[in-house]
């Protein structure tokens, strides 16, 4: 870890919205819109020329995102019976205000299940992943399985 005698290693403007669709009880549709704005100090972008694209200290972009999720557990805090389906997509760089935009799109999705197995046991399985496309990410938008989840 590396912190500046004077300021922050790190300044960032965020701004999102997001419109969520729920038409039924068990479907759920979310469409994200956001805005970034990042500057790194120069010493930064010495030490780690990949923080962003091409060595630069300043990344501003556009990002779109979209989330699916269909959730047919009996419990939603502790299920004992049922199933639970999330795919997410969002996209770090729309061609528009970009300035050092990472350029990739990254998928993920996760599958959880549970089966009753009489008044006291349940058995549950789960499988997630995550791919990215667009060639290799800047340090800046990459982020391993579990950084958004509790990881047991």
């Amino acid at each position: 870890l590396w912190s500046p005698e004077e300021g922050n290693a790190r300044t960032e403007w965020l701004a999102d919205a997001e419109l969520s669709l729920r038409r039924g009880h068990d479907v759920r549709h979310y469409w994200r819109l956001g805005y970034i704005q990042t500057e790194v100090q120069d010493t930064v972008a010495l030490l780690r020329p990949d923080y962003f694209r091409d060595g630069a200290t300043t990344s501003t972009f556009l990002t779109a995102g979209y989330t699916f999720i269909w959730d047919r557990r009996d419990l939603r805090f502790y299920p004992r019976d049922g199933h639970y389906l999330e795919v997410k997509l969002d996209r770090y760089g729309l061609g528009v205000l970009d300035e050092h935009a990472p350029e990739v799109t990254t998928l993920y999705g996760t599958v959880k299940k549970w089966w009753k197995r009489g008044e006291r046991w349940t058995v549950g399985g789960s499988l997630r992943g995550k791919t990215t496309l667009g060639g290799a990410p800047s340090y800046y938008v990459q982020e391993g399985l579990g950084y958004g989840h509790y990881v047991r």
